[in-house]
């Protein structure tokens, strides 16, 4: 198991599920919810066109960096997304999700490679079940692709994202709904950790079932199950 020194860690539960989904079982959901939208964690980004960052340059060959796992990551954005940031919502996507992957790349030893966001439709609808049943009904994962993660700027009461817990058939899929951008960053790092079958936490942990202002925290069991299913995609 990978060595857990350089991670931020709190103590935490052990909260496991079934990781196998067979075609007769219905896999869990988990989702990241909120009760105000003053909870989001606001920033300068929320209000300016963001621009490409320079690919990373970063040295492979020490620690877990030099036995990090690669994920190949597809941003989708759909058509009131692509409304909401029609300046920048291909460069905010992939920003948005690579900010969200930097640090399980840092102290865990996942690099997620992370494209630009291409468009999709959503279904007609804010309930977050269906709008997510609708999504990887149509999307799968492959062709190169390991995880696919949807940006989405239809607005479910209460609801900043939402995926299925564990391995499912077709693959990873998220979909994350508009809250800011360090919400959504915050959000997209909490949905992940679901398709890695983490279950929500009640201690100040990044996999907290609400609430914001817990981005790149993790819990010690939580650290070390991400750890122990760092090869699955």
């Amino acid at each position: 198991m990978v060595a857990l020194t350089l991670m931020t860690v709190i103590a935490g539960n052990l909260c496991d599920k079934t990781i196998s989904v067979s075609s007769r079982t219905m896999p869990s959901i988990g989702r990241k919810q909120f009760t105000s939208e003053d909870e989001f964690v606001r920033s300068i980004y929320d209000n300016i066109v963001l621009d490409e960052e320079p690919e990373d340059n970063i040295d492979v060959s020490q620690g877990l960096r030099a036995t990090s796992i690669i994920v190949n990551v597809k941003t989708m954005c759909d058509a009131q997304y692509r409304k909401a940031h029609s300046s920048d919502w291909e460069i905010r996507a992939k920003r948005t999700v690579k900010e969200a992957t930097t640090y399980l790349y840092d102290f865990i030893g996942i690099k997620f490679v992370v494209k630009e966001g291409v468009a999709f439709t959503s279904a007609s609808t804010t309930n977050p079940e269906k709008l997510l049943d609708d999504f990887i009904s149509h999307y799968k994962v492959g062709n190169g692709i390991d995880m696919i993660v949807g940006l989405s700027g239809r607005k479910p009461k209460d609801t900043a994202g939402i995926a299925y817990k564990g391995k499912i058939e077709g693959g990873p899929r998220v979909l994350i709904f508009p809250s800011t951008y360090k919400s959504e960053v915050e959000t997209v790092q909490h949905e992940i950790g679901h398709t890695y079958n983490l279950d929500h936490c009640n201690k100040a942990c990044v996999m907290k079932a609400s609430g914001f202002g817990y981005l790149n925290k993790v819990c010690g069991v939580h650290g070390d199950w991400w750890c122990f299913r760092r090869e699955w995609y």
